[in-house]
């Protein structure tokens, strides 16, 4: 796994361009209080880049899809969201197998995520 670090700003960061096939995104978001400014708040960002963002492949930065699917990309390989899907269809076959409670959960789990994922999209964008 990589290395995470943490970044904390002024102001909301959202992404940007980083180069020709891939974004920067400042997820993770946590809301804290300014340690010299009791009344100001900050934002602290945790990703994969010193600067607390995470590069990942996003070609189109108008395309909420594609966006979302970005920042899905930061918690789920390809692989491991066609295993869920996989899990899924079994599921739907034969709500009988084993491991089924497990999958109801994995399923339920990535669906929320993937929800909140074209949410932020559609606000970054929009």
């Amino acid at each position: 796994m990589k290395e995470l670090f943490s970044a904390t700003y002024r102001e909301r960061r959202t992404y940007m361009k980083y180069d020709s096939e891939n974004i920067i995104v400042y997820a993770n978001e946590r809301v804290v209080q300014d340690p010299e400014d009791e009344t100001q708040s900050l934002y602290e960002y945790t990703g994969t880049e010193r600067d607390g963002g995470t590069v990942v492949k996003a070609i189109d930065t108008t395309d909420v899809g594609e966006v979302a699917n970005a920042l899905i990309r930061i918690r789920y390989t390809e692989s491991n969201e066609n295993a869920i899907h996989r899990h899924h269809m079994l599921l739907l076959a034969d709500p009988t197998i084993p491991k089924a409670d497990e999958y109801t959960e994995e399923w339920n789990e990535y669906n929320a995520y993937a929800v909140q994922c074209v949410e932020t999209a559609k606000q970054w964008i929009e």
